[in-house]
């Protein structure tokens, strides 16, 4: 049976009393260059001159994550996409 992966704390309660008989964790990496238009994140960064950075070149870099584990009882699995972006020439 595929079960999602609960809560670590309950996770791991559950994992102590059985045998891992294996684990797979699958990572994509993307690294794009998009404008300040196409930006799908919220985070500001601020200029020297104390403005923010709205506009021109940013990098985007994309993770998609999947993962398993199997006892003998169930196997887990879990996914996760996140990103993040900034500007050109950032610090």
């Amino acid at each position: 049976a595929r079960l999602p992966i609960p809560t670590l704390p309950a996770l791991l309660r559950s994992l102590v009393q059985r045998p891992i008989l294996a684990a797979k964790l699958k990572v994509r990496l993307g690294l794009s260059t998009i404008q300040g238009k196409e930006r799908t994140r919220s985070v500001q960064h601020i200029s020297p001159d104390g403005r923010p950075i709205k506009s021109g070149k940013f990098y985007r870099l994309s993770m998609q994550c999947e993962s398993e584990i199997a006892t003998d009882e169930a196997t887990y699995s879990a996914t996760l996409s996140d990103a993040v972006e900034w500007p050109e020439n950032w610090p």
